[in-house]
């Protein structure tokens, strides 16, 4: 029951149903990592991880310094689809990533979860995935892409000719929308979504920015600390 219904597992697999004890359980990820076991922590609430936050920035400080063979990921929902509660306000994936350069990726759509999930799940060493609880109330999106990134960093869904269309955290929807309403009145837009949080090469999104000369940046994070002002910066 719960987070991993339904969910089938590879012979020799186990999926455990636990306690919330998140910071003993992100610690018996990593032990289990070092010990060449690869595992998934599924939780329900990103906010919870912060129980854990000693072992996100030390322990995996110390597992950084060697190349583990085996993988651990975390795949928290992220609370995002307005107030829940006192211990459901935060929002930003980026947030937690930057806390010790951890690896992380936003699933927004059909397409980037699959590809995603295929290269990035049980790789080798530690990342976060997460899913927003706002888009798993709405229904999948199932878009084409252009290109993506060779890490899956960013996807580009459409290409124009007239402005540059770039969604950060989880604003694809937005962002789509957007490209839309734009059609409608001829003015083509080309659409990326950056599904990463810690710097990249940036120049592929550059580079269609310079050709329109026109952006329109989308970040739904709430948060000081944003990839999209990086990019800014870069982009400018």
């Amino acid at each position: 029951g719960g987070l991993t219904r339904n969910l089938k597992v590879r012979k020799n697999s186990k999926i455990i149903n636990t306690q919330n004890s998140e910071n003993t359980l992100v610690g018996i990820g990593f032990g289990l990592m070092l010990n060449n076991v690869s595992s998934i922590f599924f939780m329900k609430q990103q906010d919870f991880l912060l129980l854990g936050i000693d072992h996100l920035v030390n322990t995996y400080n110390i597992i950084r310094l060697n190349v583990p063979k085996a993988s651990f990921t975390i795949m928290p929902i992220i609370v995002d689809s307005g107030y829940e509660g006192a211990q459901s306000c935060l929002n930003s994936f980026g947030d937690f990533c930057s806390i010790a350069r951890i690896r992380g990726f936003s699933c927004t759509n059909k397409i980037d979860t699959k590809k995603i999930i295929k290269k990035h799940l049980i790789s080798p060493g530690f990342r976060i995935i997460g899913v927003s609880q706002r888009l798993l109330k709405q229904e999948l999106l199932d878009l084409d892409i252009i290109n993506n990134g060779r890490n899956e960093n960013y996807f580009q869904y459409k290409n124009g000719n007239n402005v540059t269309i770039v969604c950060f955290n989880y604003a694809l929807p937005y962002g789509l929308n957007l490209y839309n309403k734009l059609k409608a009145i001829n003015i083509r837009a080309s659409l990326f979504s950056v599904n990463t949080y810690s710097e990249f090469d940036f120049s592929p999104i550059i580079h269609n920015i310079l050709k329109t000369r026109n952006l329109v940046l989308i970040d739904d994070s709430k948060s000081g600390n944003l990839l999209s002002d990086s990019f800014l910066f870069n982009a400018v």
